[in-house]
């Protein structure tokens, strides 16, 4: 009885620790796609989302996984631009989910990077990697949403891995020469409305 109990315990903190991880890919699906001339030097900090306007409870969660996902790597690629232009906020409740992420970038020629952004996500249909060695499959699609801004877009992306599912929803932004990017993720399905209002908190936030 006692071996059952651990076992079943040792099952439940792999689960608990896949579906922190499985936040972690917020990072990846953050990854802006540089410009290819240099941006003007921006802060951008003062933009981004604060722990005040997230949801009581939710903080920065602090781990060290390690996230291979090859579809997902290629949006991190970055040409030209320098890293000070682009900075990032990640919160999650208890540091897991349900979680949000979001990065913003400030570019030269933001209608270029933002149309590379899109198109690598809507190239990655089908998802397969690792995060800590355990195998990850998912897929990622497009939705339709209202439009922000100068041009954005919408995705949706499933992920699996040691039986936990995890639904991430992704909206980039152009709004003048910063491009936003906002995911939140949950264990199926996200909560739309709970979403909705973040993005126009964050949106707000950019002048």
């Amino acid at each position: 009885m006692a071996f059952m109990q651990t076992k079943k315990n040792r099952r439940r903190r792999i689960r608990t620790g896949a579906a922190a991880a499985l936040a972690l890919i917020l990072l990846a699906m953050t990854g802006i796609v540089n410009a290819q001339s240099a941006a003007p030097k921006r802060t951008l900090r003062s933009d981004l989302l604060t722990a005040t306007q997230v949801p009581k409870g939710w903080i920065v969660p602090v781990r060290h996984d390690v996230v291979r996902i090859k579809c997902l790597a290629s949006i991190l690629v970055t040409n030209g631009a320098a890293s000070a232009s682009t900075v990032q906020a990640v919160f999650g409740q208890d540091g897991s989910l349900p979680a949000v992420a979001e990065k913003l970038g400030s570019y030269a020629n933001a209608s270029s990077a933002y149309a590379k952004a899109v198109a690598t996500l809507a190239g990655c249909r089908h998802l397969g990697g690792t995060i800590n060695g355990f195998n990850v499959t998912g897929a990622v699609t497009p939705m339709r949403t209202r439009r922000y801004g100068a041009d954005s877009q919408a995705f949706h992306a499933s992920i699996s891995m040691l039986g936990v599912s995890a639904a991430i929803d992704v909206q980039v932004i152009r709004k003048g020469g910063v491009i936003m990017w906002l995911d939140a993720a949950n264990f199926p399905p996200v909560n739309v409305a709970q979403f909705k209002g973040l993005i126009a908190k964050a949106y707000a936030r950019i002048p």
